[in-house]
């Protein structure tokens, strides 16, 4: 996703200052007070706003001070307002990742020759991006790479939109739609970008361009000459505005999948309106007018069009005028006016917690240590036997099992997954829109698929079987927004077990499923090894970056982390013993899982970003612990054993901090396989009859997650082990008891539902489009008319 940006349209001479922001799905039709309002700090001025927002809550924006405009940083959730200026010059921020790098721009030598500039995490020191060989560059928005996108000027003074390589590296003239102009506002996980750019004709339209800034798309307009783009999602659907008919009023537009039809977003009430960000769930921001003519900060869900002054708790200190970022963990950043008519910027947190997407899920060996069945242990016996040659690519639609109703009683309806001819099958990852991959036998129960579970828009769910790489068995453990799978597969001839990367044609938007549109899964990527015969991935994220296991020429297993899109595998290393394995990874590529040690036992561990050094997380006063999950903050998921012996789930304070034990359900023993950014957790837990059920941890509290459920809707059958839990509070795992051997389940939410939120931030202050001149523009007023 996004981070934020100020843009300012240089046709004609009309400023405009617009933000890109990364928009967060939020809870439909929520309760009365929605939010948490957090004004920030200043550093000394009167004049701030609120540009872009990462998955912790950290917000980027700019303000005024004694020495003029100030980009700032704030802790997670809103905290300690820090300054990122230096070099004596005015400074905008807007746009921040996952890791706190921020994207922005610095006027060093006069108010009309800003460059574009890239933080190190968390705002550390300071990278010039340079130009195209002009004088002038912006930086708007980030992605969890470190891409920017933003505009640039070459030799001749004109303008074009950029984007960089990762970590800021060389920056790509990306071109016009056959005019000499254009700006990049808006970048998602895959490298494509938005903004507008001129036409053959004069025009200025909003683009898409391809992966990594491909070709461009034009998205055309709602009527009128004049569209911009100011996000995008994963998904490819762009947030932005557009003239409509006559050229006299413009309204916010969202488009469908990878820039597909522009869709009128409306007004609350008034005549204009401008969608600034947009997360993966679909949910935008922005600010519209209302029928007084005054604009109010808005918040499109569900098709409707809110004002977030009334999701708030009611306050005549404070309007919220423009939402310009949204986070796929549910926080927006923007401004409003205080009762003096003074501009701050703020944060919104949701009252209702946010459920992050767990990027890594539970590795079958996992599920093996908590002694959770044998029929996995059964399953994995069947490496010794001879793979057959020919692989079944089964795209076969299967009808859901059961999809119960929602009750006025229950937390969560259940869905039961059919296997494809077995008696058993497993659900270990799911993502934001519902979509679940796990395991499934086939008649005889002798060989297993990998699957994929899509929800269609009569809330039934399609079953796809999916390929192997020639093999007989595949496992799918984890899903990304994009609809990314990874796992395992038998390769032919039984020559090693591969990890594969699955990229399929689905999208992770649960507004893109529909009837007609599911796609077919795409073609497995065998992702080698680092030099043995074996490997097998357990955990991805958003950028396609996998990790897992891999055979050292030796025949130890090391952790690994790939490249993006499932590219070279790069070794991990060890806590100091012979072998390690990853399980999980965030956007801002930190890896977690377990390594020996020195001695022998295995400690649970978490990398650096991008597969930087491990660090041991210790145990519990015991001499073990596995790591199975990690968030956006570095929260981690695992189990570990105390000073008595017993294995206890326990949950990392932020960056693999202290652990926490989560206790049990009664019983000896837990383990924790997933966590979202809002630090919610399930897993399984014994009971104290000695039964293992799935739990759901939330607000300090184990819950089994058994009693969340319509009563009797299982038979005597029950939730053994919840494996993942999504942002928007989807969570899967698996059944036992009779009659019905294992199956694989999904839970939905009956509360609203709350979005995810992807590593996005924009910002997205727009100047009047009135008539500026372009030194006026350059000043960088953050004031909207």
């Amino acid at each position: 996703m996004h981070s934020t940006l100020f843009s300012r349209v240089h046709l004609g001479g009309v400023l405009a200052l617009t933000g890109l922001a990364a928009f967060i799905p939020l809870a439909a039709h929520a309760a009365p007070v929605a939010y948490t309002l957090t004004v920030l700090g200043t550093l000394g001025g009167s004049q701030y706003s609120g540009t872009g927002v990462n998955d912790t809550g950290q917000v980027t924006g700019h303000g005024n001070t004694s020495s003029g405009e100030r980009a700032f940083l704030t802790a997670p959730g809103g905290g300690v307002l820090s300054g990122l200026g230096g070099g004596g010059g005015q400074t905008f921020g807007f746009g921040v990742n996952t890791g706190g790098q921020v994207a922005g721009s610095i006027f060093t030598t006069s108010v009309s020759t800003p460059h574009a500039f890239l933080t190190a995490s968390n705002g550390g020191g300071r990278k010039d991006l340079g130009t195209f060989g002009g004088s002038v560059s912006e930086g708007y928005s980030i992605n969890d790479s470190g891409q920017v996108a933003g505009y640039a000027a070459d030799s001749s003074s004109n303008f074009y939109a950029f984007l960089s390589d990762v970590n800021g590296g060389a920056l790509h003239n990306l071109g016009a739609l056959g005019g000499t102009f254009s700006e990049a506002f808006g970048v998602n996980t895959t490298g494509q970008v938005t903004g507008y750019a001129t036409t053959a004709v004069q025009t200025s339209h909003a683009f898409l361009s391809g992966a990594n800034g491909g070709v461009l798309k034009d998205l055309g307009a709602l009527g009128g000459t004049l569209s911009i783009g100011y996000d995008v999602n994963d998904g490819g659907r762009v947030a932005g505005y557009s003239y409509v008919t006559g050229n006299q009023t413009y309204h916010a537009f969202l488009s469908g999948l990878n820039g597909g039809t522009l869709t009128d977003l409306g007004t609350l009430g008034g005549a204009n309106s401008k969608a600034h960000s947009v997360n993966n769930s679909g949910l935008v921001v922005g600010d519209a007018g209302l029928a007084n003519g005054k604009d109010h900060a808005f918040l499109f869900s569900n098709g409707v069009m809110s004002d977030l002054n009334s999701l708030i708790a009611p306050t005549s200190a404070f309007t919220l005028t423009s939402a310009q970022s949204i986070s796929n963990t549910g926080y927006i950043a923007g401004y409003g006016l205080d009762a003096g008519n003074g501009q701050f910027a703020y944060l919104l947190t949701p009252k209702i917690p946010a459920v992050p997407e767990v990027s890594s899920v539970a590795s079958l060996s996992i599920l093996l240590l908590l002694g959770l069945g044998g029929v996995i242990v059964g399953s994995r016996q069947k490496k010794s036997h001879k793979i057959a040659a020919v692989a079944l690519l089964g795209l076969t639609a299967l009808a859901p099992f059961a999809a119960h109703a929602a009750t006025s009683t229950s937390a969560y309806a259940v869905t039961i997954f059919p296997t494809s001819g077995g008696g058993v099958n497993f659900s270990y990852g799911v993502n934001a829109s519902g979509q679940v991959t796990g395991q499934t036998y086939t008649t005889g129960d002798v060989n297993y698929r990998a699957f994929l579970a899509t929800a269609q828009s009569d809330k039934t769910y399609s079953t796809y079987e999916l390929q192997t790489l020639g093999g007989d068995y595949a496992v799918g453990y984890g899903v990304n927004t994009r609809g990314q799978v990874a796992g395992l597969s038998y390769i032919m001839h039984d020559t090693g077990n591969h990890a594969p990367l699955y990229d399929h044609a689905f999208l992770s938007e649960l507004s893109s499923i529909v009837p007609g549109q599911v796609g077919t899964p795409g073609m497995l990527k065998d992702l080698g090894t680092l030099g043995g015969l074996q490997s097998e991935a357990f955990g991805l994220n958003d950028s396609g970056q996998v990790t897992g296991y891999a055979e050292i020429a030796s025949r130890a297993h090391h952790a690994f982390l790939s490249d993006g899109n499932g590219g070279t595998l790069h070794d991990l290393g060890t806590l100091g013993g012979a072998s390690s394995v990853g399980r999980g990874v965030n956007a801002a590529g930190q890896v977690i899982g377990e390594s020996s040690i020195a001695g022998g036992a295995f400690h649970a561990f978490i990398s650096g970003a991008n597969g930087g050094p491990l660090r041991d997380l210790g145990t519990l006063g015991g001499t073990t612990s596995f790591a199975h999950g990690i968030n956006a903050s570095g929260q981690i998921a695992g189990n570990a054993t105390t000073a008595a012996g017993a294995s206890h789930a326990f949950l990392s304070a932020l960056d693999g901090g202290v652990l926490r034990d989560l206790g049990t359900l009664g019983g000896t023993t837990s383990s924790a396989l997933g966590v979202n950014d809002s630090g919610q957790v399930v897993g399984s837990a014994t009971l104290a009859n000695g039964q293992t059920h799935a739990f759901l941890f939330s607000n300090g509290v184990m819950t089994d997650l058994n009693s969340l459920i319509p009563s009797g809707f299982l038979g005597t059958s029950y939730l053994t082990s919840a494996t993942a839990i999504s942002n928007t509070g989807y969570i899967v795992g698996y059944t036992s008891g009779s009659p019905d051997r294992t199956r694989a389940f999904l839970l939905t939410s009956n509360a609203p539902a709350v979005p995810e939120v992807s590593s996005v931030i924009s910002l997205g202050l727009l100047l009047t489009l009135g008539g500026f001149a372009v030194a006026v523009r350059r000043k960088r007023s953050s004031v909207r008319p």
